[in-house]
């Protein structure tokens, strides 16, 4: 890749918590970009994880051992990563989700340009008095923060209630090469499935957030029009053991170790995302870019991505998911290559790694100039 001498180059360094799904993707790509671009990159994260896995070898990974509990570890690891940033002396500190954003802004205070990109706002895991509080810290560390990266219209609303001044939108992206279109029957022989079966696929953590729990009302109604359906779950999570139990007795296969998804993809029918919350997921996009229908609840700006509404029932609407699965089920080739053509047009990941790096570049130009 040649790097664009239009664009004005800076030390951009990531940090993240967590290290693994599609955050680690988005950061890993991210970085491999800029680093293309000729900026100088770093990203500070979790050592040991899929972010280590998949990162650019020109682009230095700073071990950065924080945790998922908001609580836990964070003056320990407020210390760790002003150490890292007075190393690196970046332009601009990107930070990924609602861990990294706490510790990222209490180290910094807004001494350097400071763009959050929350990646779901953790006050939507939250209720009562606990989503008060963490809206209130929202709106406090909005005065240490550059600018607010919001990946969906949806997530713009949910920002207004941290800060009014929010308004930058910047989609998720995906690289159209990786997920491109292969044989459904290759991908059924390596993963040893029948070439006859109906599969439904749910890709992403087993927790809470995504949804396979509640899923499994869904399922118990889907298997008395289609008996013979099988679904893989692909992920690993804390409600693993939970997620087991509620599909005991059925076809369920489980791929808790899964580095690549590219083969459940393309083995699949129908690809279905029943999170109960997401700022946007990036599995849709990359189904869609492989010529696989997707099916799910209408949050984190979905509906924008799959263009069928059909397809994307309101949150919560159990039998309106159900429809969406056998419908979809249903799509002819055709139908599912259109799919494919949006995502290519309209989602390449260069474009959105541009645009998070111009909005990156801007804030630093903007800190500069207060």
């Amino acid at each position: 890749m040649q790097p664009n001498t239009k664009m004005p180059k800076g030390t951009i360094l990531h940090v993240t918590q967590p290290g693994d799904g599609g955050v680690a993707r988005v950061v890993s790509g991210l970085s491999k970009w800029q680093d293309g671009e000729g900026h100088r990159v770093y990203v500070a994260g979790p050592p040991g994880t899929q972010l280590q896995t998949e990162l650019s070898p020109t682009v230095a990974l700073l071990p950065w051992k924080a945790n998922r509990s908001p609580a836990r570890g964070l003056f320990r690891e407020t210390l760790a990563l002003r150490r890292i940033i007075a190393q690196t002396n970046p332009d601009i500190v990107h930070l990924h989700s609602a861990k990294a954003g706490l510790i990222g802004r209490l180290a910094i205070r807004g001494g350097i340009a400071t763009v959050f990109q929350p990646h779901a706002w953790s006050f939507s895991a939250t209720r009562g008095i606990v989503r008060r509080m963490t809206i209130a810290w929202e709106r406090h560390a909005a005065r240490w923060t550059s600018d607010i990266i919001c990946l969906s219209s949806e997530e713009l609303r949910l920002a207004r209630t941290v800060s009014e001044n929010v308004r930058t939108v910047i989609p998720n992206g995906v690289d159209v090469e990786h997920w491109s279109p292969r044989a459904k029957l290759g991908a059924r022989q390596r993963l040893s499935l029948p070439p006859e079966a109906e599969v439904v696929l749910c890709v992403g953590r087993l927790t809470e957030q995504k949804g396979q729990l509640e899923f499994a009302r869904s399922w118990r109604t889907l298997l008395k029009h289609r008996p013979n359906l099988v679904l893989a779950l692909v992920g690993s999570g804390p409600l693993e053991e939970a997620i087991r139990a509620a599909y005991s007795g059925w076809q369920v296969i489980y791929d808790t170790d899964c580095s690549d998804t590219r083969d459940w993809i393309a083995a699949s029918d129908v690809v279905v995302a029943p999170s109960l919350w997401e700022g946007a997921a990036l599995v849709p996009l990359e189904a869609m870019a492989m010529d696989r229908p997707v099916v799910g609840y209408d949050v984190g700006g979905l509906a924008a991505v799959v263009g069928r509404p059909e397809l994307v029932p309101p949150p919560g609407d159990e039998k309106k998911l159900v429809e969406a699965v056998l419908l979809a089920l249903l799509m002819d080739e055709p139908s599912r290559t259109q799919l494919s053509s949006r995502i290519r047009a309209h989602f390449g990941s260069h474009t959105s790694y541009r645009s998070l790096t111009e909005a990156a570049l801007l804030a630093s130009q903007s800190h500069k100039g207060q």
